[in-house]
């Protein structure tokens, strides 16, 4: 119940904060989350703050419960995917005359990086592992798919999300890394 809360109340927030100039004459409509959207990582921040204070007082091992939740986080994004195809919203830009199904793309990405993630789970050799490759396989996957898909927000020529994405990449590169050599 706390995953599901804390990913939509990050979801929301981080939407909000994105198109903050659209509320600003309204602000109760913030809490709307019918009418606006929901950014993904924006639900992920918020998952990874709740179970950070969730192992705290029942001392869990935080890479282990990140582990299990990462193939699953998957199937939960490609299947919302689905429903942002259904809904018209995260549509694609127009390349060659054909506006691109990006939604679609992101959904069978979203099912390849979960086919990955239960092939490596067996064969995982520390905790987190799978947590840290789910976290760099999602960042390359959305820095590229951000190309393509419509934003009316950028900060030079990227998005926002492809500059979290850059930033995920990174902190998780370095996380396998730096837990591999030890």
């Amino acid at each position: 119940m706390y995953v599901v809360i804390s990913a939509i109340a990050g979801a929301r927030l981080l939407y909000v904060a994105a198109f903050f100039n659209d509320y600003k004459g309204n602000l109760i409509s913030i809490f709307y989350v019918n009418q606006g959207g929901l950014v993904y990582l924006g639900g992920l921040l918020g998952v990874l703050a709740a179970t950070a204070v969730y192992v705290r007082y029942h001392r869990v091992n935080i890479w282990k419960l990140l582990d299990v939740f990462s193939p699953a986080s998957m199937i939960g994004y490609a299947i919302g995917r689905i429903g942002c195809f259904l809904n018209g919203c995260c549509y694609g830009i127009k390349l060659f005359g054909i506006e691109q199904p990006t939604q679609i793309y992101s959904s069978i990405s979203g099912l390849a990086i979960f086919a990955v993630l239960v092939l490596l789970y067996k064969k995982k050799r520390y905790d987190g592992q799978i947590f840290l490759i789910t976290l760099l396989l999602y960042s390359i996957y959305r820095f590229f798919i951000e190309f393509l898909r419509y934003s009316p927000v950028h900060v030079f020529i990227f998005t926002w999300n492809q500059l979290l994405a850059v930033i995920m990449f990174i902190i998780s590169s370095y996380a396998l890394w730096k837990k591999s050599t030890t």
